[in-house]
C-alpha cells in the first residue's frame, strides 16, 4: 500500500494493489506481564526514524496529514484513506509471528494462544 500511489504515477495502465504480506493495526498489545504497551508502534516508529533521514514516506498524502507523527503511515487504519488505487487484502489480520511481536502472547507456542491463561 505504501507504494501505490508511486507507481500509479509511474505506471502505463491500470494498477492494482493486493496487500498478501504485514498488514498492521496500531492496537495495545497484550503482553501475559501485563504491562501493555503499543509494540508495533514502537517498533515501527523506531524503523521510520531510522530509515526515514534521507528520503521521505512513499505516501506524501499521508505523510502530510500526519506531519508530527509519520509512523502513523505504517499502520493500515491510517494509510488507508489515501490509497487511490483498488485494493485487496489477502493476509490474515494475525499469524503466528504477530500473535507474539504484536499482540504480545508470549505464552503462545506458535500454533495457539491456548496455553495463555
Amino acid at each position: 500500500m505504501q507504494w501505490s500511489g508511486f507507481v500509479k504515477q509511474h505506471a502505463k495502465g491500470k494498477v492494482s494493489v493486493l496487500a498478501d504480506a504485514a498488514v498492521y493495526r496500531d492496537q495495545l498489545s497484550q503482553k501475559i506481564n501485563h504491562t501493555n504497551e503499543y509494540l508495533m508502534r514502537n517498533r515501527l516508529s523506531t524503523l521510520v526514524k531510522f530509515v526515514n533521514q534521507e528520503v521521505d514516506l512513499p505516501s506524501t498524502k499521508c505523510q502530510n496529514a500526519y506531519k508530527e507523527e509519520p509512523w502513523k503511515c505504517m499502520f493500515t487504519e491510517y494509510l488507508y484513506p489515501f490509497v487511490e488505487v483498488p485494493i485487496m487484502f489477502t493476509a490474515s489480520l494475525y499469524d503466528a509471528w504477530s500473535i507474539i511481536h504484536v499482540l504480545g502472547f508470549e505464552c503462545s507456542d506458535l500454533y495457539t494462544i491456548s496455553p495463555c491463561p
